[in-house]
């Protein structure tokens, strides 16, 4: 059993600085956690980076396509939307930014969620096979590793055996 100081609870709010009691197990998941967010978070970036026109709506040759527009065909009114996405991938962007610099920053994971799920929802086309992984980690991360006592490691390869496995079905 390792001892190691906790100062700082994932989401930077601070508490008091007793020593709790930390197995090798529970490091080297942490570790594996952190690694797996600078990943993804590294590679949304990188994404991002090789197709800027879907998210920024800079020189589109086609159209938004928002999730409304699916639901309400008639009664949609689309600059909105484009006026929102480039503020929302900005936001995506900053937040990912953090992620690479503090991976274990909870608030971090909710904004790029939230970001994630509104650009999706202002044009369906950035819905691709390779954002909903990288939604699928973050949320796992945020919700299901920082509140409940799983191994990220069992988590994240009920994830990745999921996504494989539907895709297998198609």
């Amino acid at each position: 059993m390792i001892l190691r100081p906790e100062r700082w609870r994932p989401g930077g709010r601070r508490h008091t600085s007793k020593v709790e009691p930390v197995t090798r197990e529970q490091d080297a998941d942490a570790a594996l956690q952190c690694l797996v967010v600078r990943a993804s978070a590294g590679g949304l970036l990188g994404a991002i980076a090789l197709s800027p026109r879907l998210w920024f709506n800079v020189g589109r040759a086609f159209p938004n396509f928002p999730l409304s527009g699916f639901l309400f065909p008639t009664t949609v009114d689309f600059s909105i939307y484009d006026m929102a996405s480039p503020p929302l991938a900005a936001l995506l962007v900053l937040a990912l930014v953090g992620l690479l610099v503090r991976p274990d920053r909870e608030d971090l994971l909710y904004m790029a969620l939230a970001s994630i799920a509104l650009l999706v929802a202002a044009d369906i086309h950035r819905l691709q096979p390779w954002l909903y992984q990288y939604a699928l980690t973050f949320g796992l991360t945020a919700v299901y590793v920082r509140r409940r006592n799983f191994s990220f490691r069992v988590v994240f390869g009920f994830m990745l055996f999921g996504t494989y496995f539907w895709s297998g079905l198609q």
